[in-house]
């Protein structure tokens, strides 16, 4: 799992950092889904984590199956600057008719995970030899 997750962040940070994708989604063997986002420098903190918690809510009620959602936000990699990470914990039993109107209306509003292009990985957790 833990091999997995590296895995898929440094991909993702790799094709954030060249403006190819600015979210990404794993799935966790733990049952745990975990979002991934990379903003611009510069851009105002509480609007990427706004972004982040909108993705979570949005990609649990995609996923009904997972419960709990952990997303994790930080900066576009630029060579000497910084970066800051933001997260956040999602955790939703049931899913209502209401938060599936709301989850609609942040897909019309902002689109996320409208048209998402999915792909399965393997990863062996430990070397085989």
């Amino acid at each position: 799992c833990r091999r997995i997750l590296s895995k898929s962040f440094t991909e993702f940070y790799d094709l954030a950092s060249k403006n190819v994708v600015r979210s990404r989604v794993v799935s966790s063997p733990s049952g745990i889904l975990y979002v991934f986002l990379a903003c611009p420098h510069g851009e105002d903190r509480k609007y990427r984590i706004s972004e982040l918690g909108l993705r979570c809510f949005v990609i649990r009620g995609l996923n009904p199956k997972y419960k709990t959602v952990i997303g994790i936000a930080t900066e576009q990699y630029k060579t000497r600057k910084g970066f800051s990470l933001d997260a956040i914990y999602l955790h939703k039993e049931t899913w209502t008719s209401e938060d599936q109107t709301r989850l609609e209306d942040i897909q019309k509003k902002f689109g996320y995970f409208t048209n998402p292009i999915q792909s399965k990985a393997h990863e062996d957790e430990y070397p085989n030899y």
